[in-house]
């Protein structure tokens, strides 16, 4: 081997239909033994012609994480089912997105199959006609493995990889989520049931915070706070874009959202949150002086491992409780695309659907990424090998299939300047400035931007 906008209604609709038609992705976490035996390779199917291509070699470009790197381990399987040899060029990820950008404005014939960072790309790639849709090859018997099994993929993952005219342009590779870990041991000893609602979730934090000792909660401060916030955001009944299209970051919605996670932070949280990340949110839960969190499923998963956990087997889970707009699991989404330039697309989608199979998502599911397939996460495989809780596993997966899954970051091309605009927004709201006024000028700051990302 080598190594080398979407608002409500629109979700509605997409899950009504099925939606079949910080990094913000972080993906890495322990929540499995290092040592935990790979499951099986999935047999071929008789019938179907899984050597259609053999002699063929394509070419990948993908990130370095442990989803990408598993699949590249063991594409010797690959080679063996298809005749197909792959070459691999793997990269950090702020590296392996210029490079993407590189092969996509050159309309480089070499490169063939993508790891897309659809919330970061979703937008701009359309706009540029750097997705290729595969709706077509999906349907074709000759080329579609009978055994591939979409009905399997969370209903989320589909929503990401779909565009609105109803082209599929990627095969979801791993779907993490925003959901809420609380001490579920303090609660129980001070007769505190767990959080059902925002309200109750602010009193929790209440009870609990005993500084210097204990602080009621712990969330990012800088950086991916406004992902962090969005999950408050859908929760007050706000969303990232109005009905038409705008920005809704300074509703009433969104600014009482954002009371309600500085409020937490200013009250019931370390000092120096605003300088907080997920690995300081991390080290203060795991060493058990901070009593409820909200970041990654696979992030809060870390706490679960007692090499570097004080609390193991002390913590609940659920998504973050309900607000007066419903409670949501926000979720993102990052897949396996077709290069529009390739020359061998047909072959290339062979490798997206082995890539995506079972066995190599319940691989990454063992290791602690967030599968996009449902079948792996309830699998018994993962379960006997998981540190989590049956009811973390149950939380994620209650964000990938039921309810409405919601974008955990707005489907924009301008989706960086957002983020700093926002988080610059909340960071200073932090520090005691004031909310509204703060969102109101970070909508003003990024409605020119929109405006040009349109044109």
């Amino acid at each position: 081997m080598e190594t080398r906008k979407m608002n409500r209604r629109e979700i509605l609709r997409l899950m009504t239909a099925g939606a079949a038609g910080a990094s913000v992705l972080a993906t890495v976490s322990c929540v499995a033994p290092v040592d935990t035996p790979a499951p099986a390779a999935e047999p071929a199917m008789e019938g179907f012609d899984f050597k259609r291509f053999d002699g063929e070699s394509l070419f990948i470009h993908g990130e370095n994480h442990p989803i990408s790197e598993l699949v590249a381990e063991v594409d010797q399987e690959f080679l063996e089912l298809t005749g197909i040899s792959l070459e691999w060029e793997l990269a950090p990820e702020a590296q392996a997105r210029q490079k993407t950008l590189l092969y996509m404005q050159g309309q480089d014939t070499g490169l063939d199959v993508w790891e897309t960072a659809i919330p970061i790309e979703k937008l701009k790639f359309q706009s540029e006609g750097w997705y290729f849709a595969i709706n077509d090859l999906l349907k074709d018997p000759n080329l579609s493995d009978p055994d591939w099994d979409a009905d399997d993929i969370a209903a989320a993952g589909w929503q990401w990889v779909t565009l609105d005219n109803g082209d599929i342009y990627a095969l979801p590779s791993f779907v993490p989520q925003i959901i809420y870990a609380f001490r579920r041991d303090l609660l129980e000893e001070k007769g505190i049931e767990p959080p059902k609602t925002l309200e109750e979730m602010e009193a929790a934090a209440a009870a609990l915070h005993d500084p210097p000792n204990m602080y009621g909660i712990t969330l990012r401060g800088k950086a991916a706070v406004w992902v962090m916030w969005g999950a408050f955001l859908w929760n007050m009944g706000g969303s990232w874009q109005d009905e038409d299209g705008n920005l809704a970051i300074a509703t009433p919605e969104a600014i009482e959202a954002a009371e309600t996670y500085v409020r937490l932070l200013q009250n019931y949280g370390p000092p120096g949150s605003t300088g907080y990340d997920w690995l300081e949110c991390s080290s203060l839960f795991s060493q058990g002086q901070a009593g409820m969190w909200v970041d990654g499923s696979d992030l809060i998963a870390k706490s679960e491992n007692p090499e570097n956990s004080v609390i193991a087997d002390k913590i609940g889970y659920s998504l973050l409780p309900e607000g007066p707009g419903g409670q949501f699991g926000p979720v993102a989404c990052v897949g396996w695309a077709i290069s529009p330039f390739s020359q061998k697309k047909e072959a290339a989608f062979y490798f997206l659907q082995w890539a995506t199979n079972k066995s190599n998502q319940l691989r990454a599911m063992i290791s602690g990424s967030p599968a996009a397939r449902v079948s792996a996460w309830e699998h018994p495989d993962f379960a006997a090998n998981s540190l989590v809780p049956q009811d973390w596993i149950d939380t994620c997966v209650e964000s990938l299939k039921d309810g409405v899954a919601v974008p955990m970051i707005p489907e924009i091309i301008p989706v960086n300047e957002f983020g700093e605009a926002v988080s610059n927004a909340l960071t200073q709201a932090i520090e005691g400035g004031d909310v509204a006024q703060l969102l109101q000028n970070a909508q003003d700051e990024l409605e020119p931007v929109m405006r040009a990302s349109q044109s």
